[in-house]
């Protein structure tokens, strides 16, 4: 129904037009905030759920870390206990380079992610590689990047190129 048949149906045919455009004005206002607390009110369960599977996911983490400092140390029990004995060390390869592969490898930041797509739109394979290209680790930039899209820095356009907002 326009604007004109309501007023001609609502019997206010000769109202002013001024107190009817700041009514629609408040009444377009108050659509607007109960659209916006009903989208919020949907999201704060999957908000919840996130900020929850976050915490575990950095829990989780952490006790990776303290699990393979302790898988260090047994294996460098074991490969002593081998050489002793005069066997050929089982672990000390694997250990070496796990250590190695961590002290080499530091992580990718948003801020580095931010300055590599400001040079240049990239896919995702593209920044894993120039990541790993500048030793860091690639893993990390995956993670950079996720950050960067949640809190709305970053995007992918066309498809697979990411960009800065």
């Amino acid at each position: 129904m326009s604007n004109e048949t309501s007023l001609i149906t609502s019997g206010s045919v000769g109202s002013s037009f001024e107190g009817n455009s700041e009514h629609q004005s408040s009444l377009r206002k108050q659509v607007e905030a109960e659209k916006l607390a009903k989208i919020n009110e949907l999201l704060n369960p999957y908000r919840t759920k996130r900020q929850e599977l976050q915490a575990r996911r950095d829990e989780l983490a952490a006790g990776l870390d303290e699990v393979d400092k302790e898988l260090n140390e047994l294996d460098g029990v074991i490969s002593q206990v081998e050489s002793s004995v005069g066997l050929h060390p089982s672990s000390t390869k694997r250990r070496k380079h796990t250590t190695h592969k961590r002290a080499a490898r530091p992580a990718v930041d948003g801020d580095w992610v931010i300055q590599k797509l400001r040079e240049r739109h990239m896919t995702f394979n593209e920044i894993i590689k120039l990541a790993k290209e500048e030793g860091f680790k690639p893993a990390s930039a995956k993670n950079a990047l996720t950050k960067l899209q949640d809190a709305n820095l970053v995007r992918v356009n066309d498809g697979s190129h990411y960009e800065v907002v």
